[in-house]
């Protein structure tokens, strides 16, 4: 086998608590499957995160499999194993431990999603700091800013999380489901075992919060239709730099405040224009933009409208 191709196991432990989940009373079987499945979707759509693709093949299911390995009781434990089979590991640089990237990867995703999502609910504007250092911290500022410092390349990896963790929060009910726990490793007792916790508030929001962009990318587009006075309006996209935003689509259109375009209007109406922007993504797996949000132009660019 070649030097740069691992074969080996990781472990993953899931708790499903919760009235339908009692040793005494017997299991109810949507609530374990569904769960087991969520968890299994999760675990998949990490993996190609990783590698920044979006598609599971039949090679990745040859080469990556996940095994349910024991039933434990209280509440329900049930122990995975993640097996992979000549698999060239990703070289991410936030993970501590390299053949244990998607347990670091769903660690660290889920506490800036849920700290960003939640901030975004309450109408706080956000900040994301990215540095070289590991780990996910948050502060303030006096004016209610909320900073949250990542690893580098981790807001774009989390964005492609967020899906799979609002489908695993939707069966928590608070009652037959009261909380899903995540914990790396199948031994609770060892000192540096690291648990998620997923609860009811999750549910609320990975589930009704749509996600945008921390990155600006660069598009032209031409403005159709517009509201001075509101700023928004829709833009028809001539180019993208990302594949997200789609060349010919018209999208709904929001022009930051902080820009200050109100004597830019007339020119930015009805011909192509260079700009810098951010957009929101939303649908049943956020993946679909639902607004493009202007946050400046390309003057040096600005008069070739082609």
């Amino acid at each position: 086998m070649p030097e740069n191709k691992y074969t080996g196991a990781s472990k993953l432990s899931v708790r499903v608590s919760g009235t339908a989940l009692n040793a005494e009373t017997g299991y109810e079987l949507e609530a374990v499957i569904t769960s087991l499945q969520s968890v299994e979707n999760l675990v998949k759509k990490t993996y190609l995160a990783a590698y920044d693709r979006a598609r599971f093949t039949d090679n990745d299911a040859d080469n990556v499999s996940i095994n349910l390995m024991a039933w434990r009781k209280g509440s329900l434990w049930s122990d995975l194993q993640i097996n992979y089979r000549d698999v060239i590991l990703p070289t991410i640089g936030f993970v501590a431990e390299n053949k244990e990237f998607v347990w670091e990867i769903i660690k660290d995703s889920t506490k800036f999603l849920r700290t960003k999502l939640k901030a975004e609910k309450e109408g706080k504007s956000v900040q994301v700091k990215q540095t070289s250092k590991s780990g996910v911290n948050i502060s303030a500022t006096d004016g209610g800013t909320v900073i949250i410092t990542v690893p580098e390349d981790l807001p774009k990896i989390a964005e492609q999380l967020q899906g799979p963790l609002e489908n695993l929060t939707q069966q928590v009910d608070g009652k037959k489901v009261s909380s899903i726990d995540l914990t790396n490793g199948t031994d609770t007792s060892e000192k540096k075992t690291e648990k998620i916790t997923l609860d009811v508030e999750d549910k609320a929001t990975f589930g009704s919060a749509t996600f945008t962009s921390n990155d600006e990318v660069e598009i032209r587009g031409k403005i159709v239709s517009g509201n001075f006075e509101t700023n928004t309006g829709r833009i028809e996209v001539i180019s993208s730099s990302v594949r997200d935003i789609e060349v010919g689509i018209s999208y709904r259109l929001r022009i930051s405040k902080d820009l200050h375009a109100e004597e830019k209007w007339k020119e930015m109406f009805l011909t192509p224009r260079p700009y810098y922007c951010k957009y929101t993504l939303g649908g049943p797996n956020r993946d679909k933009v639902t607004e493009i949000i202007i946050t400046d132009w390309n003057e040096a660019d600005w008069e070739n409208a082609g």
